[in-house]
């Protein structure tokens, strides 16, 4: 029965424990994700590391670009100056060899002399398309991106087109493109859809919607439900590996010289791809910078072929923070540190694996945060724990403390005993140096010393017979010289006792004189331990303030006057000054 109630209590010591450490698990937790939701530390490191999950695969054979590169300058001089018939060219030879649809992700904003000769190509071929850009972004209370001005085809070439397109791509903080919008408007409202999607409408011979409403986190196009945010942008899928796309350059298709079965019934995208050229991006998957008509090829790509991928919502984000937050908090003050470990790793590499599972399913979790929470909320409970054991032992060594001190005062009351006349003088005479110790600011570790050394100062006297302690008169010099072996007793008896070593140099001590004719070891001045001065005062001045078998108690002032009239022969002037202002100040408050 006893060992079951013991037990019992045990268990309900243990119950707030695991409530308080439960508790600050919870509130670390609570404030690292209201952190993480309001500040969004680290966003381009997130962004880094989700760029992680995206793994090269073949692109679609069905799109194939056709790059303005070195060669073609090389042969024909600066873009800025070639006549347009030269694409007038290009168009034509790509229809005779059979490609379904023509994209230029190149802009045609100024009017020039043979941009007759250009329409003609594009009306005889039908199936051109061309692009526009948007300029000056503006702020718009409107969930689409706005832009101040649009730059398009002229006219003549926009009416030729079978449609126009924005190619707008936007970099992320980290500069890098990840999204663009996949429609966006002008200042006047007028929506523009991206060129991606009007080049695959033109696939599928399919009209542009006239508006584009976007519901649930997808716009339905193309018999597709398309991701996008609230801003109407798409994140694009990286996995199409661009050195393995399709590619003829642009020089050969004016020359005709290249295989027409490569373009048959396919997309043709085609953009500036020389060295040096400014239509270059940074992406995540690619070290260097690529051209833009490859980013444009990537989404037609996604679309075509359905491979989206969707950043989950900040909703699902911060349901899996605090799922992990709470199952942690939960477990960990239950777990020691070696198996909340082992949880935490489990935990951590359970949600990278589900990080990856999902990519392929077309999400991409918040990596950054989920992860970081969880070393977050390790350390803390090691940190509680530790912090919480540290507070038991301190809790332990009061007691241990109070239990020695208990002891000591045992002693002292024992020795005290003996003699009825000095009852209760250990007690005083601690309390007493204790004052004088505090008015010279000595630190707490010198006054716990000097408090044993007070409480044990007249141990040895358990050595002395009680005939001489007792004696009502007069001792001889030979029951004198045996009362004088009461110091050096008292530190015999303590020795080896550790937390003592010190106190026992006091007690040693304590009735060595200032002028050096004190006992055992006639130590003058300040060859004698502070403590060991101030007991003696403190000793002294109780017993002339107490009643002897052999005189009454003198008056406090009296017994002041004594030690002064004994300054720096029997007493340490710093000693009695410091006693004095410390009895003095005690007193006066207690008065």
């Amino acid at each position: 029965m006893v060992a079951s109630s013991a037990f019992k209590v045990k268990r309900g010591q243990q119950h707030p424990r695991l409530f308080y450490h439960t508790l600050i698990l919870l509130g670390v937790g609570s404030l690292f994700i209201l952190f993480v939701t309001m500040v969004q530390p680290f966003y381009s490191v997130n962004l880094w590391l989700s760029d992680k999950l995206f793994m090269s695969e073949p692109p679609s054979p069905n799109i194939v670009v056709v790059g303005i590169d070195d060669d073609t300058l090389e042969t024909h001089g600066r873009w800025a100056s070639w006549p347009r018939s030269l694409h007038a060219q290009v168009i034509n030879n790509l229809s005779k060899a059979g490609a379904k649809v023509i994209g230029f992700d190149i802009l045609f904003p100024e009017s020039t002399p043979d941009d007759e000769i250009l329409a003609k190509a594009m009306i005889a071929s039908g199936n051109v398309i061309l692009s526009s850009v948007g300029t000056d972004p503006q702020p718009s209370t409107n969930t689409k991106t706005t832009y101040t001005h649009m730059i398009s085809p002229t006219a003549l070439l926009g009416q030729a087109a079978a449609n126009t397109g924005h190619s707008n791509l936007i970099n992320d903080p980290d500069g890098k493109v990840r999204r663009l919008p996949l429609v966006l408007q002008d200042s006047g409202g007028q929506t523009y859809p991206a060129f991606s999607l009007v080049v695959l409408h033109s696939l599928f011979s399919m009209p542009l919607p006239q508006q584009y409403f976007g519901q649930g986190g997808t716009i339905r196009l193309l018999d597709r439900d398309i991701p996008i945010d609230n801003s109407y942008w798409y994140r694009i899928n990286f996995a199409p590996a661009d050195t393995m796309r399709p590619y003829i350059s642009f020089k050969d298709v004016i020359s005709g010289d290249f295989d027409p079965l490569k373009v048959r019934g396919k997309i043709v995208l085609i953009g500036m791809v020389a060295t040096g050229e400014l239509d270059k991006w940074a992406v995540p998957t690619s070290s260097g910078k690529i051209s833009g008509v490859f980013i444009h090829a990537a989404i037609v790509d996604n679309i075509l072929r359905q491979q989206f991928v969707t950043e989950v919502g900040g909703t699902t984000s911060l349901n899996i923070l605090l799922l992990i937050m709470i199952v942690t908090g939960f477990v960990l003050p239950r777990f020691g540190l070696r198996w909340g470990g082992v949880m935490v790793m489990v935990v951590f590499a359970g949600y990278l694996l589900a990080s990856f599972i999902t990519f392929e399913k077309g999400y991409i979790l918040n990596l950054l945060y989920p992860l970081s929470i969880l070393p977050i909320i390790y350390t803390s409970s090691s940190l509680t724990k530790n912090v919480a054991m540290a507070i038991e032992n301190a809790k332990l060594n009061l007691k241990v403390v109070d239990g020695y001190k208990s002891t000591i005062r045992a002693l002292a009351a024992a020795i005290d005993a003996k003699d009825h006349y000095t009852r209760g003088h250990s007690q005083r005479v601690t309390e007493l140096a204790l004052l004088g110790a505090k008015s010279l600011n000595v630190s707490q570790e010198e006054l716990e010393i000097l408090e044993y050394a007070g409480i044990l100062h007249d141990i040895g006297k358990i050595g002395i017979p009680d005939n001489i302690l007792g004696k009502p008169g007069r001792l001889t010099p030979e029951e004198f010289d045996t009362i004088r072996q009461h110091p050096r007793l008292g530190a015999i008896i303590i020795t080896g006792v550790p937390f003592l070593e010190e106190a026992r140099k006091l007690v040693l001590h304590h009735h060595e004189r200032f002028d050096g004719n004190g006992y055992p070891d006639g130590l003058v001045g300040n060859d004698i331990p502070l403590g060991a001065r101030l007991l003696a005062v403190a000793d002294a001045f109780d017993s002339m303030t107490s009643d002897r078998a052999y005189r009454a108690a003198m008056s406090t002032e009296a017994a002041m006057n004594e030690l002064y009239k004994h300054l720096g022969t029997q007493f340490c002037p710093v000693a009695v000054e410091a006693f004095v202002s410390g009895f003095k100040t005690h007193f006066i408050k207690s008065g």
